[in-house]
């Protein structure tokens, strides 16, 4: 996707595209699912009626909206009752696109994660044909657990259940790094279809609601999430991943995803210990240069990352700072 501002000076779509590559070599070809440009459907993969139904639902919205969640909200049972089998690819291949974004985890504040759960909602209440499908393709979601997050307080009971076993895992997680925690203890208050949860750290000699832990364990907490994601096989960005959080634990964490995660986790850190970890590790190392690029970091004899960082041997982050730059700015 594409996004730029148009003519009225605001922020709009500009072009929009989803390929699919027909196998995991380089002289593979990419097959077009649809395409967009400048808030027109260019080219979609389906049977020319289905084509024309779309087009007509998406007239002038193409360039505020994605095409792909305008084609989800409008999802009726005639989306699964053609017999045109490119139609029904149509279908697989957006929904499964879907799936894959919603396993991708951002950590920059405080987030509450709905889509999967509005997208299942949305999928069964329209009473769509081959349920059983639909089931398949949300079934990765669920293995990620984002119907039941650390970091959401509301949470629907029928996925309470679910929401207990993750806290279960948390207090084992939590117990690594703070051995005297005896449970997590949740204060369930029903509120409809949901429980309005609390979290209480209990150390036997007295109890703590979450809110009031140090940084750091909070920290931990709300990670938690992203961290069983990309053990589980998602892809995860963690901003200054290394706030607040002790370096030999965060050493011990990255480590850990080194040799066990199955998904990938990508973050950014001022914290220059890490490299020690990855530098044995192909393209695992990017720095952000003074004028906003990235540099890779390539093996350069014996040289270590964090050396050449230090020493302003890094392309556009050179460090010409001297403790003498200071004098007379802080202090006579």
């Amino acid at each position: 996707m594409r996004i730029g501002r148009g003519k009225s000076g605001l922020y709009e779509i500009q072009s929009e595209i989803l390929q699919m590559k027909s196998g995991n070599y380089a002289g593979n070809h990419y097959q077009t699912i649809f395409e967009v440009q400048n808030g027109e459907l260019t080219e979609i993969h389906c049977a020319e009626e289905q084509k024309a139904t779309i087009e007509k639902k998406s007239l002038n919205l193409l360039t505020s909206h994605s095409f792909i969640h305008l084609y989800i909200m409008n999802l009726d049972e005639s989306a699964m009752s053609v017999s045109d089998i490119s139609s029904k690819e149509l279908l697989i291949h957006l929904i499964s696109f879907m799936i894959f974004l919603l396993q991708i985890t951002i950590y920059i504040g405080e987030e509450d994660q709905h889509e999967l759960y509005f997208l299942q909602k949305r999928l069964k209440e329209n009473g769509l044909g081959q349920q059983t499908l639909i089931d398949e393709l949300l079934e990765q979601g669920s293995y990620q657990d984002l119907f039941a997050s650390i970091s959401e307080k509301h949470i629907k009971k029928e996925y309470f259940e679910k929401y207990k076993e993750k806290v279960k895992r948390l207090t084992q997680f939590i117990r690594i790094f703070k051995s005297d925690l005896v449970s997590i203890d949740i204060d369930a208050k029903e509120n409809g279809e949901y429980y309005v949860c609390e979290l209480n750290l209990n150390y036997g000699d007295y109890v703590i609601n979450k809110e009031f832990e140090s940084t750091g364990i909070k920290k931990l907490i709300r990670l938690f999430d992203c961290f069983v994601s990309a053990s589980n096989g998602g892809i995860v960005f963690v901003d200054e991943m290394d706030s607040n959080l002790n370096d030999v634990y965060l050493c011990k964490l990255i480590e850990y995803f080194m040799y066990y995660g199955k998904g990938q986790l990508c973050f950014t850190t001022h914290n220059l210990d890490p490299m020690s970890i990855l530098k044995e590790n192909r393209n695992s190392i990017d720095f952000l240069s003074s004028d906003n690029h990235l540099v890779s970091w390539t093996a350069r004899g014996n040289a270590t990352p964090e050396n050449c960082y230090k020493n302003g041997m890094i392309e556009a982050s050179p460090f010409n700072i001297e403790a003498s730059d200071f004098v007379g700015i802080l202090g006579e």
